[in-house]
């Protein structure tokens, strides 16, 4: 079972659970509208800049990918990848890197 830490949040109970206003979490993420907060809050899609902050500033408990659908889909492209089950990343290293992707020779 997960622990407390360990349990994903939404945006707003991270805020609430921090004491935050709108008004500061917008500064803390770096967005200039605490409207966008609350959008964000009521399940709005953000931008990839501002989900990255909300999982940064929370210690992974906001996941990203829960709120840019372009988070979730890198990430789903890496679980594939690592995990073997795209055919386009079999030459992949456990870095990420592809050997000779062009279909030339080598430089």
């Amino acid at each position: 079972e997960l622990g407390r830490m360990d349990t994903p949040m939404t945006p707003l109970d991270f805020r609430q659970e921090r004491g935050f206003t709108l008004a500061e979490m917008a500064e803390l993420v770096g967005v200039k509208s605490r409207g966008y907060i609350s959008m964000i809050e009521r399940g709005a899609p953000c931008s990839v800049a501002v989900a990255l902050e909300y999982e940064r500033l929370s210690n992974g408990r906001v996941p990203a990918a829960t709120l840019s659908r372009d988070v979730a889909l890198v990430d789903a492209a890496r679980d594939r990848c690592h995990n073997g089950t795209d055919a386009r990343y079999a030459g992949a290293t456990s870095s990420g890197k592809v050997g000779d992707i062009s279909g030339g020779a080598a430089a």
